[in-house]
């Protein structure tokens, strides 16, 4: 039986320090909600002054009093603290095995003591009880999240001083919300015409989607369009002298008018990552048709990800990047779009 199976992890990130701590998923059952209240609020000082002050390893194996160490009360305030919540709710029902917390600084007291709040990050789906793969993923959910976090600063839950404002405002300053990808609020002026893996910010936390920009035209086109929306995909490794390519071909509303084809390209070394991670956990993944020119989200289709063959393909592609170097990746794609066309790749596929 894998460690994982019949658990809940909860990470919680703190001023110095992150740990994890996996529950039973039974554990949350029968438990009140306490976020929010003045009992909540105890433990979030618990949290906040153990994973605070950069003494975590050294100290939470010590007593906090006869037959009670550190590491055991940070856990039961823990899980006291986020069962009932809406993330860990919304965890527990759709099968999701991570939730993230966040204890950082808030104002200090008028008598100087330091004060700590406390923020949900999100929940994901991880194969591992390394701590340090969690707390990846709980900062990718800061970075994500660096808008809402610096409203936070502003209504006085965080401090400025804290870490968490030092890591939103230096996700605003260079204008990245997630590890390695820009919202597209963000971005001026057109989208490329392309489909890409997208990470956004939603009141669950992260959510990874495939956003797919094309034309004002096409995506008035597709949003006006009755009757469902057929996307189909056909993903290979493509060898080429500059290295092995994920070639991706993506069929937007076959037997329509409008119907098109579009080329998506990955690199095979790109692997393991964060949002593929979470792409892959989902059953169901959003494909947002999105206006190039606007921005905006024109059709929305639930695909589901086990029929796009996402695990495999990563699974290929590791299998692949372990037997050969890292090669010239943009060099690899300009050799594939040369030498394939992508109607007669579909065709070929599709036998």
């Amino acid at each position: 039986m894998s460690d994982l199976e019949n658990k809940l992890i909860v990470h919680v990130i703190g001023e110095t320090d992150y740990t994890s701590f996996p529950f039973e998923r039974k554990a949350f059952e029968g438990r009140n909600k306490v976020f929010g209240t003045s009992e909540g609020d105890q433990y979030i000082r618990v949290i906040g002054a153990m994973l605070g002050f950069d003494n975590w390893e050294k100290r939470q194996h010590d007593e906090a009093r006869p037959g009670l160490t550190y590491a055991e009360a940070v856990g039961h305030s823990i899980l006291n603290l986020v069962a009932g919540t809406d993330t860990l709710n919304f965890a527990l029902e759709m099968g999701y095995n991570l939730v993230m917390l966040g204890v950082f600084r808030a104002p200090d007291l008028h008598d100087g003591e330091p004060s700590f709040s406390a923020r949900m990050l999100g929940v994901s789906n991880v194969s591992t009880i390394d701590v340090d793969v969690h707390a990846g993923l709980a900062r990718d959910g800061i970075l994500a999240g660096a808008p809402l976090i610096l409203e936070d600063i502003r209504s006085g839950m965080f401090s400025e001083a804290s870490i968490v404002a030092e890591m939103a405002m230096e996700a605003i300053r260079i204008g990245a919300l997630t590890s390695g990808h820009d919202e597209m609020d963000d971005l001026d002026g057109p989208l490329p015409n392309a489909i890409m893996f997208r990470d956004i910010v939603t009141e669950k936390g992260l959510e990874a989607t495939i956003v797919c920009a094309c034309d004002s035209d096409l995506a008035a086109q597709i949003r006006d369009h009755e009757g469902d929306l057929e996307i189909g995909l056909v993903a290979a490794l493509v060898p080429t002298p500059f290295g092995g390519v994920g070639y991706w071909v993506w069929q937007i509303a076959p037997d329509t008018p409008f119907s098109y084809v579009q080329e998506q390209f990955v690199s095979l070394h790109s692997f393991p990552n964060a949002t593929y991670d979470r792409l892959k956990s989902y059953e169901k993944v959003r494909f947002l048709v999105v206006d190039r020119n606007t921005h905006e989200s024109t059709r929305t289709v639930l695909l589901n990800t086990q029929m796009l063959g996402i695990g495999a393909f990563e699974r290929a592609a590791l299998d692949v990047a372990s037997r050969e170097p890292e090669g010239d990746f943009r060099a690899g794609c300009e050799y594939v779009m040369q030498t394939h066309e992508p109607m007669e790749f579909l065709k070929r596929a599709q036998g």
